[in-house]
C-alpha cells in the first residue's frame, strides 16, 4: 500500500476543496491568464478610509478599445467607461474607486479591443 506523505496530503485535501468549492474558477487571475492576448485585473487594496479598488488592462501586443468599470452595493451605483491604450506587456490602470469599509460590493471590470473581450468579476467586503 502506498504511502501518503503529511504534504501530498495537503495538497491533495486543498485541491479537494478547491474542485468543490468553484473558488478556482471565480479567481480573476485565472480569467487572466498568462497566454490571453487581452487581459483585465480588480486589484483589491486596504486603505485607511476604506477599500480602494483598481481595474487594470494588459495586452500581449499593442492594443486599443473601450473598457467599462462598474461597481455595485448597499447604496452604491458606480459605472465608469471610456477608451483606453495599452503598449504590450504593460499594465495600464483605467480607473479607481475607493469605497466605505463594512459593506460588500459586486465589482465587474470589461475591456474590448477589436474581436478581444476579457472580464474580471470581484466581490469586496461581506461574509465568505
Amino acid at each position: 500500500m502506498p504511502m501518503i506523505s503529511r504534504s501530498n496530503g495537503r495538497i491533495a485535501a486543498i485541491l479537494a476543496l478547491v474542485a468543490t468549492s468553484g473558488v478556482a474558477l471565480a479567481h480573476p487571475l485565472l480569467k487572466a491568464a498568462a497566454d490571453e492576448p487581452l487581459r483585465c485585473e480588480l486589484k483589491v487594496a486596504r486603505t485607511p478610509s476604506g477599500t480602494a479598488l483598481t481595474a487594470l488592462v494588459q495586452s500581449k501586443d499593442r492594443a486599443s478599445g473601450r473598457y467599462d468599470f462598474e461597481v455595485t452595493g448597499r447604496g452604491t451605483d458606480i459605472r465608469q467607461g471610456g477608451p483606453f491604450a495599452v503598449r504590450p506587456g504593460e499594465p495600464e490602470t483605467l480607473g479607481t474607486v475607493t469605497l466605505g469599509g463594512g459593506a460588500s460590493f459586486d465589482a465587474e471590470l470589461t475591456v474590448t479591443a477589436g474581436s478581444r473581450k476579457a472580464t474580471c468579476e470581484k466581490r469586496i467586503g461581506g461574509a465568505i
